[in-house]
């Protein structure tokens, strides 16, 4: 598990690199893969002494400065779409994650990931690392490392990464920093306040997400899956009401007609031609195979025809058919409308808006209707907070003075919070105030905390949007 009894230090020669908000796999923007692998190919060419590359300096509208080498590159958060996925299917997420994850195992530097909302059940690695290890995960230490090689490694953590005792936070240069996610400042969700008492994921809408994810589900459309759900609430009503009996009957011999033909079919699929194509010592038990489900639909016509004179048996037969229609619907119906619709459905149970488009200034002071900032629950004792989540690179010109914190609370009076960014581009969607840069990132080192962009042109670029001087942040105040 992770060692936090000591806080993690930068030396003055690195740097952190902090981004969040990628969501590999979505549905929305199919190049952020693309644009962040270039961004990490520029990242791993950092030099330590001259010369130095293009990408390397930055202007900050004062000097020219050149950016370090990374010692930690810190992921925070919905760096994976697992709840809108492209296609409603993951496979799109793990092909657009494999260059970017095997680019950060080339890096020498360690690797932090952070889960956020979207892709919080990364974190269940966590507790399948702790049950072989036969230990339960704590409230206080959600947390593992995963180590590559050398000195450097990879390590995960649930929702934050706070080292050190107290939450003090990761030191550079004297300066503590916090990280998470975000999703802490939204409204209050059920499922999360369930989590929190149950000290253990609760999310039913994300279980049914993972359901979907199985190779039959990703085979079928939107379209199907509902047709199944109204296939199996036709059947429900039909079976329920007494009266329906001749309906009964007659699809019965319809649905169970399909069966049948589905059964022949499948019969001919391993006929001769398909025996042909496998190993000889698989024909035998393809034969036995075949000739079991021939036997299925011949039982099943004589039922079917046996129903005419005897009514029961249609009802019993509908009974089977209506099972068989709840098992389909169970496993690809509901899974797979409830995962396309999952945003509306999350909706529901979040009190106020999405943080979407909010600044850090709306958050901290509730401008922002959804914000749930609360002073009382504040525990961190970190200078610094560097959060993502609501898609709005922001380093605000203030310094936040807490003035109604808990009683036990050790932390500093003034705390200054920064939003990272995202990389996420909606096509069609043009970028108004306050939100006005994508691929946004922060980059920390001894001199201060800059807020930067990645222009994906040519060899790459990177622009200064804003930065804030170590000195200020020591002073507590901003320029």
């Amino acid at each position: 598990m992770t060692d936090e009894s000591f806080p993690d230090s930068i030396g003055k020669n690195e740097s952190v690199i902090v981004m969040s908000d990628l969501h590999l796999g979505g549905k929305t923007d199919r190049g952020t893969s693309r644009r962040f692998f270039r961004f990490l190919d520029a990242v791993s060419r950092f030099s330590a002494a001259p010369p130095y590359g293009d990408a390397q300096t930055i202007n900050t509208g004062i000097i020219d400065k050149v950016l370090k080498p990374p010692q930690k590159i810190i992921l925070l958060g919905d760096i994976l779409e697992l709840w809108n996925s492209n296609c409603d299917n993951r496979d799109y997420v793990t092909l657009d994650a494999l260059k970017i994850f095997a680019k950060l195992q080339e890096m020498d530097c360690d690797v932090v990931y952070v889960t956020g909302n979207h892709d919080e059940s990364v974190g269940d690695l966590i507790d399948a690392v702790n049950s072989v290890n036969c230990k339960k995960t704590l409230p206080e230490n959600k947390s593992h490392d995963f180590f590559t090689r050398d000195t450097k490694k990879f390590s995960l953590h649930k929702r934050h990464y706070i080292p050190g005792n107290n939450q003090i936070g990761l030191d550079v240069g004297g300066i503590h920093y916090a990280f998470l996610h975000g999703h802490q400042f939204d409204q209050e969700q059920l499922p999360l306040s369930i989590s929190d008492c149950l000290k253990t994921r609760f999310d039913p809408i994300g279980y049914f997400a993972e359901i979907s994810d199985n190779y039959v589900s990703k085979k079928i459309s939107l379209l199907t899956a509902l047709s199944i759900i109204l296939i199996w609430v036709m059947l429900a009503w039909v079976y329920l009401i007494p009266e329906n009996s001749f309906l009964v009957s007659i699809l019965t011999v319809f649905l169970g007609g399909l069966i049948v033909a589905s059964l022949v079919s499948t019969c001919i699929l391993f006929g001769s031609s398909c025996q042909k194509l496998i190993p000889d010592i698989h024909v035998t038990p393809i034969k036995i195979l075949q000739g079991f489900i021939t036997l299925m639909a011949a039982v099943l016509t004589a039922l079917i025809m046996l129903g005419f004179i005897f009514t029961g048996i249609h009802r019993t037969l509908f009974l089977f058919i209506f099972a068989l229609s709840t098992f389909l619907a169970a496993l690809m119906g509901f899974p797979k409308a409830i995962s396309f619709f999952q945003g509306l459905v999350y909706g529901i149970f979040q009190i106020g808006k999405d943080l979407r488009g909010a600044t850090v200034t709306d958050i901290v002071k509730k401008n922002f209707v959804g914000a749930n900032f609360n002073e009382k629950k504040y525990t961190i004792t970190a200078d610094v907070v560097i959060f993502g989540h609501t898609h709005c690179a922001d380093m605000p010109r203030e310094i936040l003075e807490l003035k109604d914190t808990a009683a036990d609370y050790k932390g500093p009076s003034k705390v200054y919070f920064c939003n990272t960014g995202d990389w996420e581009r909606v096509e069609g969607k043009y970028l108004e105030p306050p939100c006005l840069y994508k691929d946004t990132f922060v980059y920390i080192d001894h001199d201060g905390l800059f807020l930067l962009r990645w222009e994906d042109c040519g060899g790459g670029k990177i622009h200064n949007i804003q930065n804030i001087s170590a000195e200020s942040l020591k002073q507590k105040r901003t320029p």
